[in-house]
């Protein structure tokens, strides 16, 4: 056999012994790729539907409380989604892979300081601007300052003194829509779960309904942080049972998008416990345990607030 031949033929052998050790320590198939999918629930949604009253279905055996043409309850019901299975955003760009995300998530950006109280208010808010009812935009400070858009759209700031705050005349008047985001992105840092809670009304646990806000504070979760979510939908059955779909934002802020309960029986519908507690478990990362556990928020129904 000729020197050629000979170095060609050594030359394949060893590249298919190359290939055959590479084969086996890659195994037969190549490594599946990971594709973010919701949980799967026996409650079905219309996934194409991109409003919340047309993607939720009730369970079987309950009807959805229809809202009044008008109300921001009904504003809620018909509020934009983004496509099923998009997961929301935080405020620099990077993803929450929070599970109810995947099913559900606000069309509308979030900003650095829009965290779970500031979500709730800027829903209000700009469903009273689209109705033009700019004296009903007003959220007090932690201080008690009542910050109102009118007085922002007309040129004045507020001046931060201590604790102490006053308006100051400084620009010309402006109405828009941009102006408003100034104003609540303003608010969002002067704000937050336990202003919100003492300057909204007090609900009946039997009379919630769409638009109202579970919020409670730091000291009384005796926590570092607070919260606040809402409900976005809600259904009924001839018992009178109520079930809802609640929505929130997060800190660090995040679109808002469903709070998914991994243990309601009724998929994303959640009902109230005996006690009248709303319970939201999700498995969530803990960093002291470096891990993923269940964890169980939970808001007594004596916090369900409303806005004017």
């Amino acid at each position: 056999m000729k020197k050629n031949t000979l170095f060609k033929v050594l030359l394949i052998t060893c590249i298919s012994l190359l290939m055959l050790v590479i084969f086996a320590a890659c195994g037969s198939e190549p490594e599946p790729t990971a594709t973010p999918e919701p949980t799967p629930t026996p409650i079905p949604i219309h996934e194409s539907a991109m409003t919340v009253k047309t993607r939720f279905v009730p369970p079987d055996g309950y009807t959805r409380v229809e809202c009044e043409e008008g109300t921001f309850g009904a504003y809620l019901q018909n509020f934009k989604l983004k496509e099923y299975g998009v997961q929301p955003e935080y405020y620099n760009g990077n993803t929450n892979g929070c599970a109810g995300g995947l099913i559900a998530v606000f069309d509308q950006d979030v900003t650095q300081w829009q965290q779970c109280a500031d979500s709730c208010m800027r829903l209000w808010a700009e469903y009273q601007f689209e109705n033009e009812n700019y004296s009903k935009i007003s959220f007090d400070f932690l201080t008690g300052f009542k910050c109102d858009f009118e007085h922002w759209a007309e040129g004045y700031r507020v001046k931060v003194t201590g604790s102490s705050c006053e308006w100051v005349k400084k620009k010309d008047p402006d109405y828009s829509y941009d102006n408003l985001q100034d104003y609540l992105e303003f608010v969002y840092q002067y704000a937050n779960t336990e202003s919100l809670q003492n300057q909204l009304p007090q609900v009946g646990i039997d009379d919630v309904r769409v638009g109202d806000v579970f919020v409670i504070t730091s000291s009384q979760m005796n926590s570092s942080l607070g919260h606040a979510v809402f409900v976005a939908d809600m259904c009924e059955n001839e018992a009178g049972e109520k079930l809802y779909l609640i929505f929130e934002g997060t800190t660090p802020a995040s679109q808002i998008s469903l709070a998914y309960s991994i243990v309601s029986e009724h998929g994303y519908w959640i009902k109230l416990d005996t006690d009248n507690t709303l319970s939201i478990t999700k498995n969530s990362y803990d960093d002291d345990l470096q891990d993923y556990i269940d964890k169980t928020w939970i808001c007594p129904g004596e916090y369900v607030r409303r806005f004017f």
